[in-house]
């Protein structure tokens, strides 16, 4: 009976022990991102100044995940921002603040700003997200109208951004990169 005593103990002891309390199992693998094929059937691709997707050569899909995150949350969805355009760390989602439109400019005014405001957000999104990752490493590659918005645009930000970083972390993209 005290030979079966000591061990016990000496396992109680461990368990108890802050050690034990440090130790946890790895967390299960994430499943993979479906990556949808960015090679256009008829070989025609959007116009490359405005459908894009960003990769690097040999970067991690973590690091990739944290470039794309921080550049995106410089983007400008629905904010003015003014020079010099700080934006504080926040862990939000830019995309829920609504478009103010103030009808200062009556109907007319309302009926032109409800034409540009899609293509003026896209406009200021790509080159705020240009600006932020080709002095990161990233190059650019063409990709179908439809292709983009179905990488860029939906209600799951944290997807869509992990799609992204697949995509930017991933293989070299076999469609035409972007050289301007």
């Amino acid at each position: 009976m005290r030979y079966w005593g000591v061990p016990l103990l000496a396992a109680a002891a461990w368990i108890a022990s802050p050690l034990a309390a440090q130790y946890s199992p790895p967390p299960p693998p994430a499943p993979p991102i479906a990556v949808p094929d960015l090679v256009a059937p008829d070989g025609k691709y959007g116009n490359d100044l405005k459908y894009f997707v960003f990769h690097k050569q040999g970067a991690s899909f973590e690091a990739a995940r944290a470039d794309i995150a921080e550049c995106a949350v410089h983007t400008i969805h629905g904010r003015q921002l003014k020079m010099p355009a700080f934006v504080a760390w926040e862990d939000n989602d830019r995309q829920a603040d609504p478009i103010v439109f103030n009808g200062s400019y009556g109907l007319v005014g309302l009926a032109i700003y409800s034409i540009i405001a899609g293509p003026l957000e896209r406009s200021l999104r790509q080159e705020v997200m240009m600006a932020c990752m080709l002095p990161r490493g990233y190059d650019r590659y063409s990709v179908t109208e439809p292709l983009w918005k179905e990488i860029h645009e939906g209600e799951n930000v944290a997807a869509l951004i992990d799609l992204q970083a697949t995509i930017a972390s991933g293989p070299v993209p076999r469609t035409p990169k972007v050289t301007s």
